[in-house]
Formats: C-alpha cells, sequence, structure tokens
C-alpha cells in the first residue's frame, strides 16, 4: 500500500448534480430477502442487508441534492434464454438453482418474479432508471452507458450488493469507459499511541522491540496525507480506559504475569498506562489527529466493541474501510474481523519492506 497514491475524488473537481449519478447495484429480495437467491446459496443474508440503511441515507441525499440515481437488478428472462450455460450450472453447484422456484415460491433470478424485485426500503421513485442486467457487471447486455451519455454523466458514486462482485465488476466496466468512480469509503487508524510506539511506554516497559513498531509510521503518515487530500473519512483509535476502571474488565487487568506497576492504570514513566487523557495515550506526532478527525476511545482490542464507531459509520453511508495500525496481529485484524462481521468491506494497509 505504500505505493498507493488516492487522489481527490473527482480527479479534476468538478462535480455537480448534473454530471453525477448514484448507481444502486442488485438491492434485489434475491439478494436481501429470506427465502431468496443468497439465502438458498447459505450465505447470512444479515451481511447482505447490512448496506440497507447507509445507503438509504446516500440515496435521500443524492435525490435531495438533485443528482441522478439509477438502480440496476440481476435477472434472466422467464425462458432463461440469457443464462449462460456456465452460470447455471454453477448455481446448480451450490443449490440456488437460476430459474427453479424458491422457499417463497419465487423463481431464483427470474425477471417479473417477486425475488427479482427491489427491495421496499430502497425503492426507485418515479423517473429514476432501473437497469436489468443478466450479468454481474451492469454495462454487459444494458444499456447503462447510453443512459449515463445522454445524461452527461461522468461521475458514480456505487453502493450495493455484493461489493467483491457486482458492484466491483460495475466499477471496473465504468473505469474502463472513462468514468470518474467512487466507493464510500473511511480510512481507520488504529492505536498510534505513545503508550505503544514510544521509549518510555508501556510496550517498552514491557520489552517490546519498538522499532518494528516505529518503521510503519513514515508509510503510515504518507496513507494518512493521501486519505486526506482525497477527502476520505479518518478516525483514530485509543485504546484507553476511564480513569477510574470501571469500564476495564477483571480478566483483562490481571491478564498475564506482570509486576503491580505494569498494570494497566498504574504510574508509568509516561503517565497511567492505557488510561485517557495521560500522556502516553496520545497519539504521535507523526500521524497526529487534526480537527474534523473522529477519535475514538476503545477499551478491549477490536475498535467495534463498546464504542459508537458502527452507528457513526452508518450515518455517513460508508461500507468500505482501509485500516492500519498497531498491532497488526492484536488490534488491527480484530477490528477487522468485527468490521467484516457487520457487513463493511475491508482492506488492511500493509508496508512492504
Amino acid at each position: 500500500m505504500e505505493g498507493s497514491k488516492p487522489y481527490a475524488w473527482p480527479f479534476d473537481g468538478d462535480l455537480r448534480p448534473d454530471n453525477t449519478a448514484l448507481i444502486v447495484i442488485d438491492m434485489q429480495v434475491d439478494f436481501c430477502g429470506k427465502g431468496g437467491y443468497v439465502d438458498c446459496m447459505g450465505y447470512d443474508i444479515s451481511l447482505t442487508r447490512a448496506p440497507i440503511e447507509p445507503i438509504k441515507r446516500v440515496l435521500a441525499a443524492c435525490r435531495a441534492g438533485g443528482f441522478t440515481v439509477m438502480h440496476t437488478r440481476e435477472g434472466h428472462r422467464p425462458d432463461l434464454s440469457d443464462l449462460p450455460a456456465n452460470k447455471h450450472w454453477r448455481s446448480k453447484q451450490i443449490g440456488a438453482a437460476i430459474g427453479e422456484a424458491g422457499p417463497s415460491g419465487s423463481r431464483l433470478l427470474v425477471r417479473g418474479e417477486p425475488g427479482w424485485e427491489i427491495i421496499e426500503e430502497l425503492a426507485p421513485l418515479e423517473g429514476e432508471v432501473v437497469i436489468d442486467k443478466p450479468g454481474k457487471g451492469s454495462f454487459c447486455a444494458t444499456d447503462l452507458d447510453l443512459m449515463l451519455r445522454c445524461r452527461g454523466i461522468r461521475n458514480i458514486i456505487l453502493a450495493g450488493v455484493t461489493t467483491d462482485v457486482c458492484v466491483h465488476t460495475t466499477m471496473r466496466e465504468a473505469n474502463d469507459r472513462g468514468y470518474e468512480c467512487l466507493l464510500l469509503t473511511a480510512l481507520v487508524m488504529i492505536d498510534f499511541q505513545k503508550d505503544f510506539l514510544c521509549e518510555g511506554g508501556f510496550g517498552g516497559a514491557l520489552g517490546n522491540d519498538l522499532s518494528h513498531l516505529q518503521a510503519c509510521l513514515p508509510p503510515a503518515a504518507k496513507l494518512l496525507a493521501a486519505c486526506r487530500a482525497a477527502g476520505i473519512a479518518v478516525v483514530h483509535t485509543m485504546e484507553a480506559h476511564k480513569a477510574d476502571l470501571s469500564d476495564l474488565h477483571p480478566a483483562k487487568a490481571c491478564r498475564g504475569d506482570l509486576p503491580e506497576e505494569l498494570r494497566i492504570g498504574a504510574v508509568g514513566a509516561m503517565g497511567r498506562i492505557l488510561v485517557r487523557g495521560e500522556p502516553g495515550n496520545g497519539i504521535v506526532d507523526e500521524v497526529a489527529p487534526i480537527e474534523g478527525e473522529k477519535l475514538l476511545y476503545k477499551p478491549g482490542k477490536g475498535a467495534f466493541y463498546a464504542t459508537d464507531l458502527e452507528p457513526w459509520l452508518h450515518s455517513r453511508g460508508i461500507s468500505h474501510l482501509l485500516i492500519a495500525g498497531v498491532t497488526t496481529e492484536v488490534c488491527v485484524q480484530t477490528t477487522m474481523r468485527e468490521a467484516n462481521d457487520r457487513g463493511f468491506e475491508c482492506l488492511s494497509a500493509t508496508a512492504m519492506p
């Protein structure tokens, strides 16, 4: 990720309601509803339903702002004449044969069937374009490109399900056709605290080799600068406890064979260890927060446990997270797994030697 260079979107700053469209991908009963195609495949539909509320807010904002709104539906003709043999075969292997009736009686991924319809929460309004597509991408065998060009659209905001298939396929198709695309994203900077990274802090007192952690600061600073330049939302987390330690679980307080002077709350060289407001709990200067960026105190390893991170992200329509921090195998990976379980699409940023 050190070589990645995000940029301000759109590339030339030309963002207007008359040249920008929101495309909501495949928010259909077959993908988000009980007894639909995804449910028949055995997947947890709570994950495909997780984006509904944030998309609803983005949809309302785009409608209020006068932006073009489009919707897509994946489905096939009732006679399945537009269903490739290999796609039909694959669907049978996973127990959700396209064209056959699901538990609700609706034929899976067939146009005109109840499961093919867009869910009520995100239903199109009169005048909004609905693109019916037979594949994963929204440009293949459709008139989407023509619809966009006739409206003078060149910027596309994408949302929907599933991110790793239909949304990404559509985004790549659009990029190849010259459209400027955006997926709503936040950068989460995990625990870049003095207690973990600086001499005299908690990590150093435990005998950790701080050079390994400090080596990540230059690339982390570059990533942070690039995301700020691109207008990406930034969250900074700090593992920390209240001064009275009322949010410190006894199991965590007693974990490890540590002397009393190295326990959480004890007074160390940088103040009380892992306590909010103490010098050691501050974020290092190289990646220090700036005004407007969210600061998040967390009492555990994961950034979602006992915090307001999830509603904060949902309120901003954010469905994609770029995660960096220390340590990768503990707090970063815990946060990433929590995020995945909540339906966020995640990428861990790792500096390569």
